[in-house]
């Protein structure tokens, strides 16, 4: 399947050999077996949008007969579709902007933080619980569920570390990891993933730190971040030099 989406090209670079594509004439169904609970590596992303949608969910349904989640996205730039009635079933409406490095835009680093590749074992668990509690304690996730999501990913992300596809950096304050995040690359697309900030360090002006010395070192033709919509992460990219590429609308039925 051709994909029209800067921004779900990326995703499909993230995933790797670790996703299993099935290209139809009016959609592709993604699969990640080994992370389940991975709601956009287990999706439909049609190639166009239909405006119906029991007919999306019901071929959801057919395609992931077992999911306990929902994710459907369309492959369709700049999509401005009413999806209230999707919200109104109870569904997340997920509107991001896919944003491209256009002139970078470098901020200093706090005093006494020191940027590092995150490479050994107790680098990784640290960056693991940050993501783990982050999302228990700001996005409502139960603990042990999303700690099973968190550590499957998180594994995945390692050996594509290790397997050099991609690369991941740590903000530290002394041996505490205050920030971090990844980023993959082809030669042709690089994409941030997963960029956190501990709680207890933000507003210091670290994310847009880290940001700018990771993205110095991303040697490709797009550099790609996807973002909420108006959401204060988006406004810290755009600060470092990203500017709008598309939008991407997508809906999500949690799975726990």
């Amino acid at each position: 399947m051709t994909l029209r989406s800067l921004g779900i090209a990326s995703d499909i670079l993230v995933g790797g050999t670790s996703q299993v594509i099935e290209s139809h004439t009016d959609r592709m169904v993604l699969r990640t077996p080994e992370q389940p609970s991975y709601w956009f590596g287990n999706c439909v992303t049609f190639r166009g949008y239909s405006g119906d949608k029991d007919a999306d969910i019901s071929q959801f349904r057919a395609d992931f007969p077992q999911a306990p989640h929902i994710c459907i996205q369309w492959d369709v730039p700049d999509l401005d579709a009413d999806l209230s009635e999707w919200g109104a079933d109870g569904f997340q409406i997920d509107d991001t902007d896919v944003l491209v490095l256009d002139r970078l835009i470098r901020f200093p680093m706090p005093e006494g933080i020191a940027v590092r590749r995150v490479e050994r074992a107790a680098d990784w668990a640290q960056v693991a619980d940050l993501q783990h509690r982050t999302g228990v304690e700001e996005d409502g996730h139960p603990e042990a569920a999303h700690l099973d999501y968190v550590e499957r990913r998180f594994d995945a992300h390692r050996a594509a570390s290790g397997a050099g596809r991609a690369k991941w950096f740590g903000a530290f304050d002394g041996d505490l990891l205050v920030a971090d995040m990844g980023l993959y690359s082809d030669g042709k697309i690089a994409r941030f993933q997963s960029v956190e900030t501990r709680p207890s360090h933000r507003g210091r002006g670290i994310c847009a730190a880290l940001v700018g010395e990771v993205a110095a070192r991303a040697v490709a033709v797009h550099v790609v971040m996807i973002a909420d919509r108006n959401g204060a992460p988006g406004r810290i990219y755009r600060r470092c030099g990203f500017r709008p590429s598309e939008r991407l609308m997508a809906v999500v039925k949690r799975g726990y």
